[in-house]
């Protein structure tokens, strides 16, 4: 497989990916607000089989007040904006998360591979990426830790102050059981992803291990021919994905395998313009996989490939196209993702708590999602910024020490 044109270090579509599914995000999450935007059935099971009393309002969104939104009888456009809230764009941009894990962290090494190897041989451009992937792994382990860990744990400190003094909720708008939350914690610090009073940091575990997966999945293969790679893709990815009849047997780094794919492609593969026109059609059948009937949605590898689909198509979307997630207001709303990703379900959980039985629905839905921006923007100059130069700061500590020649001792 020739090497491409070098492609730009900062994929500018992608921050716009990052923003726009944060967001989805966070409308998927609104029922976290209110108990009566989530399935009451669901709800009931999970409370009778936990112990918990169930709490709320009681009153129905867009429906009656016997009836519930989501049993079927209620109102349709209830029904199709709880399926949208809950079935639809939000588990997808969460795959979506998790495919730009796993493409940023490979297309990394091949921006550098393109930049500074254009003219060598192909094994010396095999002995430049190996050595370009160790030390990815090197910088992505000691300063991603510093960048995504600190924050987090800000994050747990504040939801569990506000949970000892029942001032937020745990997941479902339940309060969970003292022993229930402080469980998890025998197992040390992977507690944070572990946590009862988390419904959604389950993710950051993936993200955080995005890198080291992503480029352990490239190396076997990577001085080999195009097509042996894009076999070993496709094996890797069938061995993640499981029993498409059990979901638990899929793995997550499906998805992040699968985004390092597609910045091999992207990097190495320039698509000729009859190629692109054909596949662009075949990527918004992908991204429709969520919509179609429900045998199919079941099945989480159809999702993953949705959310590949997605990404193959803002990658090579017409350039007018591109300019909706390419932009300036998206480059700058991309870097407080992540920030407000962690943050907004302990801000809804506050809020269903403080504000939600005093407010018309309306002002409950709009403060929150404002309070959760306005939560994110401080949080990531006071906390994500300065975790990061710490991660920087202790990498180059790291890698100086490690890098300083012993002195030979006289025999």
């Amino acid at each position: 497989m020739a090497t491409a044109t070098a492609r730009p270090r900062n994929v500018g579509v992608l921050n716009g990916a990052r923003a726009v599914s944060a967001v989805i995000v966070l409308f998927h999450h609104i029922g976290a607000l209110d108990e009566d935007l989530w399935d009451a059935r669901y709800l009931k099971r999970q409370r009778e089989a936990r112990g918990h009393i169930p709490i709320g309002s009681g009153r129905r969104m867009l429906g009656s007040q016997q009836q519930s939104a989501l049993d079927g009888q209620g109102n349709p456009i209830a029904e199709f904006f709880l399926h949208l809230i809950g079935f639809g764009p939000g588990h997808l941009a969460v795959e979506v998360f998790l495919i730009l894990a796993g493409f940023v962290a490979a297309h990394e090494v091949w921006y550098r591979l393109a930049r500074d190897n254009e003219n060598l041989n192909e094994d010396e451009r095999f002995a430049r990426a190996s050595s370009a992937l160790v030390r990815r792994y090197q910088r992505a382990f000691l300063s991603r830790f510093w960048r995504l860990g600190l924050p987090l744990l800000a994050v747990h400190g504040v939801h569990l102050m506000l949970w000892s003094q029942r001032l937020a909720y745990g997941p479902y708008l339940s309060f969970p059981r003292s022993e229930d939350v402080l469980k998890p914690y025998r197992i040390g610090m992977r507690a944070i992803w572990s946590s009862s009073l988390s419904g959604s940091l389950w993710i950051l575990e993936t993200l955080f291990l995005a890198p080291f997966v992503a480029l352990a999945a490239q190396l076997p293969v990577m001085g080999a021919r195009g097509r042996a790679r894009l076999a070993w893709y496709a094996l890797v990815i069938t061995y993640l994905s499981g029993n498409p009849r059990d979901r638990e047997s899929y793995s997550y780094f499906t998805g992040v395998v699968a985004g390092a794919a597609l910045a091999d492609l992207y990097n190495n593969v320039a698509l000729r313009d009859r190629i692109r026109l054909v596949s662009l059609p075949i990527a918004s059948v992908l991204v429709s996989l969520p919509w179609w009937p429900g045998p199919m949605y079941g099945q989480h590898f159809c999702l993953t490939l949705s959310a590949v689909g997605f990404v193959y198509f803002i990658l090579y979307a017409p350039r007018a196209m591109q300019r909706i997630l390419d932009n300036r207001l998206m480059e700058r709303a991309a870097p407080y993702s992540y920030q407000l990703y962690i943050w907004h379900l302990l801000v809804f959980s506050f809020f269903a708590v403080n504000v939600q039985p005093y407010v018309p629905k309306l002002m409950l839905y709009i403060g929150g999602f404002v309070v959760s921006f306005l939560v994110a923007v401080p949080a990531y100059h006071l906390l994500e910024i300065p975790s990061a130069k710490a991660g920087a700061l202790f990498s180059q500590w790291m890698l100086a020490r490690s890098s300083t020649p012993k002195t030979t001792l006289p025999t």
